[in-house]
């Protein structure tokens, strides 16, 4: 089963002296995110899921320090740690990601 895949790059620009990051949708695409290693962990008093993923889409333009998230829930974002094309055959990638629990995608 695939999954609408949607990711997004930051773009950082100057507003009043302090840096504002806007979220630019770069490709929607389908793919399977799924989990690697994870637990939820308790932090400064706050349930906090801890995980790896991975995503297994096509062949787009994703790179290190994009975003994911996934059928439209942008509440629920990763960032991309790592990206490989298994063998540079072009038939899919393997895409690294680490679940961010706080960060949530404002869509311009």
């Amino acid at each position: 089963m695939n999954d609408l895949i949607e990711i997004y790059r930051a773009t950082e620009t100057v507003v009043s002296g302090r840096p504002r990051y806007e979220f630019n949708k770069i490709c929607p695409t389908s793919g399977v995110i799924d989990l690697l290693s994870g637990g939820v962990s308790l932090k400064t008093m706050k349930m906090v899921e801890d995980s790896t993923h991975i995503l297994i889409c096509g062949v787009v333009d994703i790179q290190i320090g994009d975003y994911v998230t996934c059928n439209h829930n942008n509440k629920r974002v990763y960032e991309v740690v790592f990206v490989d094309n298994p063998m540079n055959r072009n038939h899919h990638l393997e895409v690294e990601l680490k679940f961010l629990p706080d960060k949530e995608i404002d869509e311009n």
